[in-house]
């Protein structure tokens, strides 16, 4: 048995006033079906059409009741009375009309949910493409740190083939006797540069003692004493280490206070370990 919030539902959607639902729920109470809640909102309708017709009767109201055709009437409500055949049409009717609505009600419902899917899909798809477009960004930036990297250790390389190429020609002339040109001095090595990166980090490859290597990135500003926290740390080595950028000449006590990036060592560095 429904309930009559679901009655009322139903009976609305078929065209009768809200208000006589509600009435007529309440007096059948909870014996009310769809069945007995449509026939007796019919009956009410009939009677108030029948009311309609009764105040300009007047003394005929004595006389036996009956309709325009001669149908039989109910003694004390004036209702026509149904023959069983009419009650049978108006059930089929009412089957019908209940029908009718529940083939509606399905197709919205299935209208509903097409488009819930639809937008479903849809949103599946504008995820999707961000999803892809985060993971080529990604791609992007570690390609680009893979550039810069070898960039860094093709740097570092010819740096130390010109200082051994430099340094075999000087014992070359040694050897033969001859002084080396005046105007010719020893590598010249540039003084660090203080660099500040937009996102204010410093990519450092460090290697190791054991030929291991570490990839971390640093505050620009940290000391680079800092770096030498973080391997003791990381690897549980000796502290008693500092650390050199071939080819240039190993950091100091002094160097090691100083920020990352007033050493050279920004955006990115490779720097080997050392024992002191």
């Amino acid at each position: 048995m429904a309930s009559h919030s679901v009655l009322t539902e139903m009976l609305m959607e078929m065209g009768f006033d809200d208000k006589k639902i509600v009435k007529t729920l309440k007096r059948l109470g909870d014996k009310a079906t769809i069945e007995s809640a449509i026939e007796a909102l019919e009956l009410s309708q009939n009677s108030d059409d029948l009311s309609d017709g009764e105040d300009n009767a007047g003394a005929a109201d004595d006389k036996p009741k009956g309709d325009d055709n001669g149908a039989a009437t109910d003694s004390q409500t004036g209702d026509p009375i149904e023959t069983e055949k009419e009650r049978e049409l108006k059930r089929q009717l009412y089957e019908e009309k209940i029908k009718q609505r529940r083939i509606e009600r399905e197709e919205k419902e299935k209208e509903e949910e097409l488009k819930r899917e639809i937008k479903r899909r849809e949103e599946g798809k504008g995820m999707g493409k961000m999803k892809e477009e985060l993971e080529q960004m990604q791609r992007m930036k570690v390609a680009e740190d893979m550039r810069r990297e070898k960039a860094s250790d093709k740097a570092a390389k010819d740096a130390i083939l010109r200082q051994i190429a430099a340094d075999r020609e000087e014992h070359r002339r040694r050897n033969s006797g001859q002084s080396a040109p005046a105007a010719v001095t020893p590598t010249s090595i540039p003084a660090p540069v203080s660099v500040t990166t937009a996102d204010g980090k410093c990519r450092l490859a460090i290697r190791l003692l054991d030929g291991r290597q570490l990839v971390n990135e640093f505050d620009s500003r940290e000391s680079l004493s800092a770096v030498r926290v973080y391997v003791i740390t990381q690897c549980s080595v000796d502290g008693d280490i500092s650390f050199v950028m071939p080819p240039l000449p190993a950091f100091s006590e002094e160097d090691m206070q100083k920020p990352l990036n007033v050493l050279g060592l920004c955006p990115s560095a490779r720097v080997h370990v050392i024992k002191r």
